[in-house]
């Protein structure tokens, strides 16, 4: 039987109370060989007594036994919860993390992958540019709040700003960078048209600035320089605003000229969407960029990854809550929209590595700023 050090000095009082019941009983054995005393009749009514109450705490051990310590591993947690476990490391310790690895490129909380296979168990996903060479090793488990939480260290290269109607090639006037003009969106009855601040702001981000208002040579063109081939050139609109965060990559444009989606070949954007855990692994999205110059679609892989970006003049850049699916945009389709098979708009195109493209969610447009979609 297992004590808990709780129960050690009762233990102990009842030993002493044992040993004292038998001295008391080889005692009034020794004393009946001659005349039964009254000392005999005391000790008999005391070895009674003692013994009754080593019975009485034996008997309520018995009903009342303290139940064992269940223990209760990280796997054993239900999936939601083992997903916050690790989000809520992610969030405390990845800047620290990064520190003590720079090599890391991601981070997420995610499922662990075994030769291509996703299981499910969760554990911190960790992204690095490669494996080999001169690496620190990683931990194969984290401890955090009494658990063991695992890693899965996956090799995916550096990601980068995809430079590229809704669908169509757009540029600044006088910039050779060109991106996917992007998705309509509305702040109260105005109608703007969004894209990434890489896309519509790429030499205010050249210059080391991470927001601009009403900028300078604010002129949209379409086609991108890219993309002239002898085409007139258009001018679509002008850049109102736009911020490079934490969780952004947005540019704000306000159209000149009416303009008319270029992804017919996909069903949508209709309405957006929010994306879930189960739907990880399961679910196909898809795009039309101007640098893919048709549909691309990969699967769901993560709904929240914290990602490090390479942009020009803003290098290893963190992102957080990004939407990983598989690796399936080009140079130029950043702002293109992400739709699921139903035409739902997901969000669009920020960055790329070797295995995977990266996504901002629509929601978290919604969620951050006083624009909606239409």
């Amino acid at each position: 039987m297992v004590m808990s050090k709780n129960t050690q000095p009762q233990n102990r009082l009842l030993i002493i109370f044992l040993i004292t019941l038998i001295i008391l009983n080889l005692i009034d054995v020794a004393l009946s060989y001659g005349s039964r005393s009254l000392l005999s009749t005391y000790i008999e009514v005391i070895s009674i007594l003692i013994l009754g109450i080593i019975l009485g705490y034996y008997i309520t051990f018995f009903f009342n036994k303290p139940a064992r310590k269940k223990i209760v591993y990280f796997d054993m947690l239900d999936m939601s919860l083992q997903f916050k476990l690790a989000q809520d490391y992610i969030r405390s310790s990845s800047q620290n993390l990064k520190l003590e690895y720079p090599e890391i490129t991601g981070i997420a909380a995610g499922r662990k992958n075994i030769k291509g296979k996703n299981l499910k168990a969760v554990a911190i996903i960790i992204q690095v540019a490669k494996k080999e060479g001169d690496v620190k090793p990683f931990p194969l488990y984290i401890q955090y709040k009494g658990f063991r939480i695992p890693t899965d260290v996956q090799q995916a290269g550096i990601a980068k700003a995809q430079f590229t109607n809704i669908a169509s090639g757009v540029s600044r006037k006088d910039d050779l960078m060109y991106g996917t003009l992007g998705i309509p969106i509305r702040k109260g009855s105005e109608l703007f048209y969004m894209s990434c601040y890489h896309v519509y702001c790429n030499k205010e981000l050249a210059a080391g600035k991470l927001s601009v208002e009403n900028p300078n040579d604010p002129t949209l063109i379409s086609p991108c320089f890219s993309d002239l081939n002898g085409s007139p050139i258009t001018p679509v609109g002008t850049i109102i605003e736009g911020f490079l965060t934490e969780s952004l990559d947005v540019a704000i444009m306000k159209p000149q000229i009416d303009i008319v989606p270029n992804y017919s070949d996909i069903p949508g954007p209709i309405y957006y969407r929010t994306l879930t855990r189960e739907q990880e692994n399961k679910i196909i999205l898809r795009f039309r960029g101007n640098g893919s110059k048709t549909v691309r679609e990969g699967f769901l892989r993560n709904i929240a990854f914290d990602q490090y970006i390479d942009y020009e003049g803003k290098k290893n850049h963190h992102l957080i809550n990004l939407i990983q699916i598989d690796r399936c945009a080009s140079d130029g389709d950043s702002g293109a929209a992400v739709c699921d098979l139903s035409g739902n708009y997901i969000g669009y195109v920020v960055a790329s590595d070797n295995n995977f493209t990266y996504i901002i969610a629509a929601y978290t447009i919604e969620n951050l700023t006083n624009y909606k979609f239409t």
